[in-house]
């Protein structure tokens, strides 16, 4: 009995994990389409104000994708709370869980655009597999993260790296457009940064400084990730009934590669944010390593 209560705690983590979580911003917008995303003759023309369990709506395709990130993150680091089940258990039911809740939210989502926007560029089946296809893209990627932190503490860097890398995309999410200027929401997630691949950056060598490592590829994530959301924003510009779609997609999709590139050598974290980052995780593997030389000498005394 007491397993099957963990068990049926777990399903419920993991869905607040990846939807309550991930998707925060969305909850707060009151899981409602915006005016600005749903005007007429945009991309989302017919589904304003409509209420739905995901932004199925190209509009805010960067939105979707960070989200996706987020929650998948999340909730693929959940077994490591669970100690009265086997791990791989949870892993297996955590996944299970997280991908059936986001096919169903997605065709949900679908659904109700499709019947509030039929014959319109926003209900295009291709349209919203399409996203439906980014969403849980990210929302794997993100599984995959935090599952890989599971089980190597050491890649909790990467896992926090990915997360940290979304913030200026998930925190602007919370705001309706023209509310806060674009330094003040920066300033909001560079905070976040900090504290997200802070924490990351720590555990990553709370057993063992080996995974210093693994840090390299924990800054190469978050200082790729904000071009990734960049490109996806400029994806989301072309993608409007106007664009010729489906014949000219492989025309857009290139033209996102190249700003990807280009945001490359413009686009970068706060450098005072990962700055504080990496001094946390220092002073963390410097603290770890006086300890284990402390208990090793008492040890031989």
């Amino acid at each position: 009995m007491q397993r099957s209560k963990v068990v049926v705690a777990v399903g419920a983590l993991a869905v607040a994990g990846w939807w309550v979580l991930g998707f925060l911003p969305w909850l707060v917008s009151g899981l409602q389409v915006s005016a600005a995303a749903g005007r007429l003759g945009g991309s989302g023309e017919g589904t304003s104000g409509l209420l739905m369990p995901l932004p199925l709506v190209a509009q805010t395709l960067p939105e979707l994708v960070a989200c996706g990130l987020v929650g998948g993150t999340v909730a693929g680091l959940l077994p490591i709370l669970v100690t009265h089940v086997p791990r791989t258990v949870v892993v297996i039911e955590v996944w299970l869980v997280v991908l059936v809740t986001a096919v169903v939210a997605c065709l949900v989502s679908a659904q109700r655009i499709q019947q509030a926007a039929a014959g319109l560029f926003a209900a295009d089946s291709r349209v919203l597999t399409g996203l439906s296809a980014a969403f849980l893209a990210a929302l794997v990627l993100g599984l995959l993260a935090g599952t890989a932190a599971v089980h190597w503490h050491g890649f909790a860097a990467v896992a926090a790296a990915l997360v940290a890398g979304t913030m200026r995309v998930w925190v602007a999410a919370f705001v309706p457009p023209g509310r806060l200027d674009p330094e003040t929401i920066a300033r909001i997630a560079a905070v976040l940064l900090a504290v997200i691949l802070g924490a990351g950056l720590v555990v990553s060598v709370h057993r063992s400084r080996a995974w210093l490592l693994a840090w390299p590829v924990a800054l190469a994530t978050l200082w790729i990730t904000g071009p990734a959301l960049t490109a996806v924003g400029y994806l989301t510009a072309l993608l409007r009934p106007s664009s010729g779609l489906p014949a000219s997609l492989p025309e857009h999709l290139r033209a996102p590669r190249q700003v990807f590139g280009q945001a490359i050598g413009h686009t970068r974290p706060s450098l005072l944010a990962v700055g504080l980052a990496l001094l946390a995780g220092v002073v963390s593997a410097v603290q770890h390593h006086r300890r284990a030389a402390s208990g090793t000498g008492s040890l031989k005394t």
